[in-house]
């Protein structure tokens, strides 16, 4: 969720009715950083009144699995966790949220659900935020809907802040907050390892790096690994030092 901005018990309260009415608005947005090897997310929650409370944090992972789907799905995790949070603990008993990201593919598994997913079969890069999401809509249960959209991204570009519908203009605040994140302290900065989320149960480590999906090819590359090398270097007389340069 990251490091979160709270407001008084007050806005709490009344974001909790404005769930409690669907009357709440829900927007997150994501950022890559190839260069510098970093990502963040970002994401708000919103009442009528401009009652918020929102979050901002790096994306973790290896440089191939952190990708832009996974710091926009990371938004979305963030949001429908305080979501979870303030539904459970002012006991409601019903809620809706309309919840907006500017990622076609995200949205589009948002709008599907989780009721495929099984991590058996389908391991992959962002199954870990997957299983998570699935986890708090089944502990949310009926009683609690979502309606996700997309919202087109940078409009603020073209026209001004003060003239957008609420969702583009707290996604443009959000794409602020993405890069704000970059900013935190050293201790919040993106790191390669990522812990077994709760949901996730489970997961296969190699040089503390999560193996995230190719889980039977990848074991058997690496079982093997030792063995392969030794045969390559004498029957091509490669010498060591040259073989991490071979692809």
């Amino acid at each position: 969720m990251g490091h979160i901005q709270w407001p008084d018990e007050d806005a709490t309260r009344r974001l909790a009715e404005a769930i409690r009415q669907g009357k709440a608005v829900g927007v997150s947005d994501g950022s890559v950083r190839t260069k510098v090897d970093m990502a963040s997310h970002a994401w708000i929650l919103q009442a009528p009144d401009g009652s918020e409370i929102g979050g901002f944090r790096p994306v973790d992972g290896t440089s191939q699995a952190r990708t832009i789907h996974r710091a926009e799905l990371q938004g979305q995790t963030g949001l429908f966790l305080m979501v979870a949070l303030i539904f459970h603990f002012y006991s409601l008993v019903s809620g809706h949220i309309a919840a907006y990201c500017d990622n076609k593919s995200v949205v589009t598994k948002l709008q599907k659900g989780w009721d495929m997913l099984r991590l058996r079969h389908t391991k992959g890069p962002d199954t870990d935020l997957q299983a998570t999401l699935r986890n708090i809509f089944q502990n949310l249960g009926r009683k609690f809907t979502y309606k996700e959209h997309w919202v087109k991204g940078h409009q603020d570009k073209d026209t001004p802040l003060c003239n957008q519908p609420q969702e583009v203009a707290l996604n443009v605040r959000m794409d602020a907050d993405t890069k704000a994140a970059y900013e935190l302290p050293y201790e919040w900065q993106t790191t390669g390892f990522v812990p077994v989320l709760p949901a996730e149960q489970c997961a296969v480590y190699i040089k503390n790096q999560k193996l995230t999906s190719k889980l039977y090819p990848t074991l058997l590359e690496k079982w093997h690994e030792d063995a392969a090398k030794e045969y390559l270097l004498s029957r091509h007389h490669i010498h060591a030092a040259l073989f991490p340069k071979i692809q």
